[in-house]
């Protein structure tokens, strides 16, 4: 995990401003999905067993049926691992003068993107859903007059002030430009 004191390339001067994960509901979404994966084959194994119960004193039957709902729970278990981590690590981080969005794939794949606040051109925050209205999350993308720079954060608690403390720092950062410029 990359800390807010350890940054990648750390400027003198730069301080952390901000910290940003997803928002828990995306998490909770997410268990709910993976709960009702996990616990499906004991339903359909239980009504199995129920129309078929002779099933259940099979020797060969039971033993595969057994094994079968072992390999599906594992299965299971190991996409919301991944599932997990991913949420977990993926993180941006705000400094004092740039963007970096840390992006966690599987579990030895990361890749930190940065983004300058002089190169943002325009900050767009959408919020989809009665969920994400009312538990206060929206995904937000930071665009640059390149065409090819774009930073997509999905899923983020209170994206407007996020938004709002980007502009702030965009604004220090300008007028700490134009004094070194003058001196």
């Amino acid at each position: 995990m990359l800390y807010p004191n350890e940054l990648p390339g750390r400027r003198l001067g730069e301080r952390t401003a901000m910290v940003v994960h997803h928002h828990w509901y995306t998490f909770l979404r997410a268990l709910l999905g993976f709960s009702v994966l996990f616990l499906l084959p004991f339903a359909f194994a239980w009504v199995l067993l129920q129309t078929f119960p002779w099933l259940a004193d099979h020797p060969v039957a039971t033993p595969l049926i057994l094994i079968a709902l072992n390999i599906y729970c594992i299965a299971v278990w190991m996409f919301f691992s991944n599932y997990f981590i991913e949420w977990y690590l993926d993180t941006w981080i705000v400094t004092s003068e740039r963007i970096l969005d840390i992006r966690q794939q599987g579990l030895f794949n990361r890749t930190v993107s940065e983004l300058h606040l002089d190169r943002i051109q325009d900050i767009t925050i959408t919020a989809k859903g009665i969920a994400a209205t009312t538990a206060g999350f929206g995904s937000m993308t930071v665009t640059t007059a390149e065409a090819k720079e774009r930073f997509e954060f999905s899923d983020m608690p209170h994206p407007e002030a996020v938004r709002d403390r980007i502009y702030s720092l965009m604004k220090a950062y300008q007028e700490r430009g134009s004094v070194n410029n003058k001196g």
